[in-house]
């Protein structure tokens, strides 16, 4: 009897551990190998506690439709939780198929621990009527935005995220401003007249406090949207990290050029606003209780922040840069999304499976990027853009997409087009990060503006983190 028992427990235990371990060896009562999803989102978890969930359901007509694999949700998202992740890969027991943030891209490169999407995304989608290759559905410049500085993509993604200013506007109404500003010459007015209102006593609320630096990339991308054509070299409508350091070791660009030192002084001239001791100031809580008259916003937070909103809100895509406000301006990035998010990975687990399991795991991608399948699982979330923005049913998202369909045919630049922290390697946008906040407020809570401190710590490391990005990947120019 003693031996059943230690019998029946090892097998229940070894059991568990099949399962935490993704199903490694697994067919489960379907008889069908299982393939265990990551159901997490960039903007809000596709993955919930209902069985009945879109996520779910469209899993399920997949399965149908498949005799030798099944999908699996995962009934917990790792949320792109990095230390759990990366001690998962390297002992080969992810989740098949695995979201996380499309960033960590290149400090993953090399490790084995990914397929490579690209000869996929040469083949048609098809479950998408009339596609020819599948980056059509993403298009080349976000495909080309998404690869790793080896060249390859190791993954595609299930959304946009909606992204823009979302303004309390019966603070704005108080202060005698009756429509959201267009440019940004018209913001820094609306934000001077904010500040004039709470000194005056005539509001009290802050005016403004930014959603994270990364917010700052419209503004980026819009300083040097006249150099983008020059840097480009393969015309993808991006500039790559490789292009990007190319062009610097080239002498074209520097931290101290005057497109740099024009990139900082928009960004103070923004933070001039913010909040004293910005740094501890909780932005969301303040913005619900009517106490911040504007704040940058994602698609997940637009829905919280408005649902039980007591004032009057607006949504509106970021202020085109113009050439009052800047003598580099006039060159317009596309407002309403920050790009391409719920990245998916299909992982070593997957590949330890077989070539077979491989391709089921990326013919489910395929499945939930065709446009009919992606609209019912984005919009019914209802926290982000769907991959063809034409197709979003969101209410609240109308005005962000209007303004994206407006740009795009404009041939607008993409939001990342050329954003300097993010392109040159986590190291160096950690340095970026504790710069700017010395640059916009100092220990005792002044803020400082202090152009040329900033630039020359950075000048001290950047040479460095270019050098082992260029060693990393053996380049040469």
């Amino acid at each position: 009897m003693r031996i059943v028992k230690k019998l029946m427990i090892c097998l229940t235990v070894a059991a568990m551990l099949g399962f935490a371990l993704g199903g490694l060896a697994g067919c489960g009562s379907s008889g069908k190998i299982k393939l265990y999803f990551d159901g997490g989102g960039g903007s809000g978890n596709y993955n919930t506690t209902s069985s009945y969930n879109t996520l779910e359901k469209l899993a399920k007509e997949w399965n149908a439709e498949n005799d030798k694999f099944e999908i699996v949700i995962n009934k917990a998202s790792l949320n792109g939780n990095r230390g759990s992740i990366t001690s998962m890969l390297s002992a080969g027991t992810a989740p098949d198929l695995l979201m996380q943030v499309g960033t960590v891209i290149n400090d993953d490169v090399g490790n084995g621990w990914y397929a490579d999407l690209t000869p996929y995304l040469e083949k048609p989608n098809r479950y998408e009527d009339g596609n020819e290759a599948w980056k059509d559905i993403y298009g080349d410049g976000a495909i080309a935005a998404s690869a790793a500085s080896d060249g390859k993509n190791y993954y595609v993604c299930l959304d946009q995220v909606a992204v823009g200013l979302l303004y309390n506007m019966d603070i704005l109404n108080a202060a005698g401003i009756t429509e959201v500003p267009e440019t940004h010459s018209e913001f820094l007015a609306c934000l001077a007249t904010l500040e004039k209102a709470k000194n005056s006593g005539t509001i009290s609320a802050e005016v403004y406090m930014h959603g994270g630096l990364w917010h700052e990339t419209y503004l980026g991308t819009s300083v040097y949207g006249s150099k983008i054509p020059e840097w480009d070299a393969d015309n993808s409508g991006t500039v790559s990290t490789y292009e990007l350091i190319k062009s610097y070791k080239e002498g074209k660009w520097s931290l101290s050029d005057e497109y740099f030192r024009e990139f900082l002084s928009l960004c103070y001239g923004k933070a001039k606003y913010y909040p004293e001791n910005y740094l501890s100031y909780d932005t969301l809580y303040n913005f619900a209780r009517g106490k911040l008259a504007i704040t940058d916003a994602l698609g997940n937070q637009m829905r919280t922040l408005t649902r039980n909103a007591r004032f009057k809100t607006e949504i509106a895509g970021y202020p085109v840069l113009d050439t009052s406000a800047s003598k580099f301006g006039g060159y317009k990035g596309i407002r309403g999304s920050a790009g391409l998010s719920s990245a998916y990975w299909v992982t070593n687990s997957a590949v330890n499976k077989g070539q077979e399991a491989v391709d089921a795991c990326v013919d489910f991608l395929m499945f939930l990027t065709a446009s009919g399948n992606n609209s019912r699982l984005v919009n019914d979330l209802g926290y982000a853009l769907p991959l063809n923005v034409d197709d979003s049913t969101v209410e609240l998202f109308a005005g962000l997409k209007d303004s994206f369909k407006e740009d795009k045919e404009e041939d607008a630049a993409m939001w990342s087009a050329c954003y300097i922290p993010d392109n040159l390697g986590t190291d160096f946008n950690n340095y970026y990060q504790i710069a700017m906040g010395d640059f916009y407020e100092d220990t005792k809570g002044n803020k400082t503006g202090d152009a040329d401190a900033l630039i020359n710590y950075l000048n001290s490391h950047i040479d460095k983190c270019v050098d082992d990005i260029v060693k990393k990947y053996d380049w040469t120019f």
